[in-house]
Parts: structure tokens; C-alpha cells; sequence
């Protein structure tokens, strides 16, 4: 138990009885525990304090919009919350008294440090309040691999205006997680938009006299020359069905392939569920929420399913072609994307091969995700076995046994 962040959940409960008491819509557990709930209560708190229309434990827009930047002149309990948020993050030498002081701007100096930055103003900004009501980690532990922790710092210093409309700043316990791996897509795709593009304008005419692009200009959406349709209902995103082949081909990255593809979409889905879940996790809502999540527009989507898996089939083209054969991508992408409709999406598990009936897919995609190669799959320099900790939240078998379910029955149904 940690005495401050029981200072912070008591001080909740006090200060806005009808949501956190005993007796109150959302009652807070003084565990000394800065789990999701204490997290989602000082949300509450500041839709509350700044007037929110419609009070919930979600970061949305007219919270962003009211939301002021912290500094001497705030109202005491807008620092308040802000004290109490980084009484969360383990910044608790400074009080919690609702005063601006310099113990408080040095602790917010030392929050920002540790995301990464190194110009900033001793202020908390609306960006920088989203962050601090995450469960998002930035200080080192024990299980802080210092690579990764500069690859994050790295990111959020140099590419946060990139995420920031999906992503707040990343956690920096140099942990790999989900949102980690979300920001180097994004990340990626930036890079690779003007080169890749290109590069595929710079390919030669095939033998009907028409380049690759000009064989795919149909198909990209407008507006966006880095997207195509795959014929069916799927928007691929070039750079990362390059990227995702990459892996397959030459993976050199501290992760298996399938975790660079479809297996990061499905951990992803597994952090969706776990923060969607209630306190109280009972078997049937993680099936229920996991079963909204796969599949949805959100981080486990037709579109990002179809990406990924599409590249498992497009590097084994490549992997297989004819020794010495030229433009090889160029060929294995238009072998692939000339295949009818309904052999695409019978692809679209290609790393899991044969019909499958739903119980054998399902066991199958669970093996991959919990099994035998997925614990040898470990993060080197790191103590437990498996990747699934970091990228989907540490979930616990009620929701990877959900959301590997229902990317099973998704698969399923979309292939039957």
C-alpha cells in the first residue's frame, strides 16, 4: 500500500462525496493502490471542477477544450488533482495541498524529464494533464530495460504532434507495451509516406506497359496516396503492410513477425478490453467487451487485420520467388492483390494455415498468443517469459481467452 496515493483516494472521497464515497455512485477502494479506478475518479474530478456537460471517466473533446493549463493562478483544486496525479506517477516529495509550489513545479520538471523532454515550461498543459491520468508509468523500476526507455523518450520528444491525436505522450518505464508499439506504426508510416510513394512512381512498366502505381491508382483512397482498398472493405495503409512485410522477411527487431503484425493488433484488443472491463471482472463481460473491441473501428479493425495479414501471405511470395527474379515486391504485389476477393480474405490467417473449423482457429490463434512459442518469444533482458505483459496490460486469462475467441470467430465469419 502506498500512503500518498491513499492520501489522494481519501481526499476524493471528501471532496466529491456523491461519486467516490462508500455511499456514492462510484465508490474508491482506499487501498493505496494507483490502479484504473483512482485513475478514472480524478478524471471524474476534473470534468467536474471544470464543468464538464456530462460526467464520465473518458478524456474527450470538451474536456480537452476546458481544461486549463496548471499553473499559480489555477483554482486550488485543479492543482489539487493535478498533485494527486503525480502523487500516482510516484512524484510525492512536493505535497498535496492544492498549492502551486515550487516543490509542485519542480515535480512537474521532473515529469516531463522523464517523458523525454528537455525544453519546457514548469506548467502543466491540457496535453500534459491527459498524460498524468493514465496508468501510463515514466519513472524507472526494476523491469526498466534502458533501450526501450530512450526509444520512448525519443519518441514522445520528437514525434508526439504525430500520435497525439491517438495517443497521449508514451509511458518511459522502458517497458514495451501496446501504446509503444501503436506510436512506431504511426511513427513508420509518417516516415515511409513521401519515400514510399515514390518509389513505387520510380518502378518501371511491367510488361503491359503500366507501373505498379498506375496499376494501384484506382484503387488509393482520395486525399490519402498512402492508402489503397483491397477490393473488398479493407483501407490498407502502404507503409505499414511494408513495414509488417519486412518483418516477415527479415525480421531483425526484438519481437517475433506475428507479433509486428496481427498478433500486436490482437494484444492491442486485449488492452482495449482490460480498460473497458469493470472493477468487478466477471467471465461473461470479457467476452462481451472483447467481442465490441475485435474487430471494431478501433485498434483491432477490418483494416488492420486485412494489413497485417495480408503481409504474411505477400512475404511468403517473396520468401519463395525464383532465385534472381526482378522486382520481386512489385511482382509478389500484384500476384496477391490479382487473387478474386474471396481468396484474399481466405489468406487473411495465412500464418495459421489450413480450413479451419471456429474451435481449431480459436485454439490455434490461443496457442500462438499463449503457448509454447509465444513464452520463448520473450523480450531479451527481461525476466518473464512472453510479450503479451507488454503490449496488451498485463490481461488476465479471462481476457486473452475472450479476445483470442473472438478473432477467431471474426476470422470466421468474415472467411466462411
Amino acid at each position: 500500500m502506498n500512503g500518498y496515493v491513499k492520501q489522494v483516494q481519501n481526499w476524493l472521497s471528501q471532496e466529491f462525496p456523491d461519486y467516490f464515497s462508500e455511499t456514492g455512485k462510484y465508490p474508491i477502494l482506499p487501498d493505496g493502490i494507483a490502479g484504473q479506478s483512482t485513475m478514472n475518479a480524478l478524471t471524474m474530478a476534473l470534468q467536474i471542477t471544470v464543468d464538464v456537460t456530462e460526467i464520465d471517466d473518458e478524456w474527450n473533446q470538451e474536456l480537452s477544450e476546458k481544461c486549463p493549463i496548471v499553473n499559480a493562478v489555477s483554482v486550488p483544486n485543479v492543482i489539487r488533482i493535478a498533485q494527486g496525479c503525480l502523487y500516482c506517477k510516484g512524484y510525492y516529495d512536493n505535497g498535496f495541498n492544492g498549492e502551486f509550489t515550487v516543490g509542485t513545479k519542480a515535480d512537474i520538471e521532473s515529469f516531463k524529464q522523464d517523458l523525454g523532454l528537455s525544453v519546457f515550461e514548469s506548467v502543466i498543459e491540457p496535453d500534459f494533464f491527459r498524460s498524468l491520468l493514465t496508468l501510463d508509468q515514466v519513472r524507472e523500476t526494476k523491469d526498466t530495460d534502458q533501450y526501450i526507455r530512450a526509444a520512448q523518450q525519443y519518441l514522445n520528444k520528437n514525434y508526439y504532434q504525430t500520435f497525439s491525436t491517438m495517443l497521449s505522450f508514451l509511458p518511459t518505464d522502458g517497458v514495451y507495451e501496446a501504446k509503444t508499439n501503436r506510436a512506431l506504426i504511426i511513427v513508420l508510416q509518417k516516415e515511409l509516406y513521401s519515400g514510399f510513394i515514390n518509389y513505387l512512381k520510380a518502378l518501371p512498366p511491367e510488361a503491359d506497359g503500366l507501373t505498379l502505381y498506375e496499376k494501384m491508382f484506382p484503387y488509393i483512397k482520395e486525399g490519402a496516396v498512402t492508402q489503397l482498398t483491397d477490393n473488398a472493405r479493407g483501407i490498407i495503409e502502404l507503409p505499414k503492410l511494408a513495414a509488417v512485410i519486412e518483418a516477415y522477411i527479415d525480421n531483425k527487431s526484438m519481437v517475433p513477425s506475428f507479433w509486428a503484425g496481427w498478433g500486436g493488433d490482437l494484444a492491442s484488443s486485449m488492452l482495449a478490453t482490460t480498460l473497458a472491463l469493470p472493477a468487478k471482472l466477471d467471465y461473461a463481460s470479457a467476452f462481451v467487451t472483447a467481442f465490441e473491441k475485435v474487430g471494431s473501428d478501433g485498434v483491432c479493425s477490418y483494416s488492420a487485420l486485412c494489413a497485417d495479414m495480408d503481409a504474411v501471405k505477400i512475404a511468403d511470395i517473396i520468401n519463395n520467388a525464383t532465385e534472381g527474379a526482378t522486382s520481386t515486391f512489385t511482382n509478389a504485389l500484384s500476384q496477391y492483390y490479382s487473387l478474386d476477393d474471396s481468396k484474399i480474405l481466405a489468406n487473411i490467417l495465412a500464418d495459421i494455415p489450413g480450413i479451419l473449423s471456429y474451435d481449431e482457429l480459436n485454439t490455434q490463434i490461443y496457442h500462438r498468443m499463449t503457448g509454447s512459442q509465444e513464452t520463448a518469444d520473450t523480450i531479451p533482458g527481461t525476466d518473464n517469459p512472453g510479450l503479451i505483459p507488454y503490449k496488451g496490460n498485463n490481461p488476465t486469462m479471462q481476457v486473452m481467452a475472450a479476445c483470442c475467441s473472438a478473432l477467431a470467430h471474426y476470422v470466421h465469419t468474415e472467411t466462411a
